[in-house]
């Protein structure tokens, strides 16, 4: 982790923004592992703030769509783990989208339908999240 926040000094996001872009979701990644296997969400939370940092570089129309696909699940995956423990519902909302653009991408403009039984498993355990929050008064 630490050599990924030494990098963010060197790739600034002024002087090289899509390298900052990837160093900050490489960072989530580290992040958002570290976070699940100690039971932390405050590491948790660092992951999301690095995979939306990385987004507003890696758009769908500036980086390949499966850097975008891959990033907007990587942020859904997270914001499903945090809005569990938390019962929040809006992250919970918010994972459903990430997942479910992340699967468009994958499935339906690139063709990957080797992808579709997990994304469609991600997305299934999101709504059932949301169900049972939903249902708990």
């Amino acid at each position: 982790m630490a050599a990924f926040q030494a990098a963010l000094l060197e790739r600034s996001h002024e002087r090289v923004p899509l390298d900052w872009a990837t160093t900050q979701s490489n960072l989530g990644n580290v992040l958002a592992a570290l976070g699940e296997r100690e039971g932390n969400t405050i590491r948790l939370e660092e992951a999301v703030a690095a995979y939306r940092n990385a987004l507003l570089e890696y758009s769908r129309e500036r980086v390949p769509l499966l850097d975008w696909a891959a990033t907007q699940n990587n942020l859904g995956i997270v914001l499903h783990v945090l809005g569990e423990r938390r019962s929040d519902r809006k992250m919970l909302e918010q994972a459903l989208v990430c997942v479910s653009n992340a699967r468009a991408v994958y499935v339906n403009e690139a063709r990957q339908i080797h992808r579709a039984p997990q994304l469609d498993a991600r997305i299934a355990a999101i709504e059932g999240s949301l169900r049972n929050l939903y249902a708990t008064p």
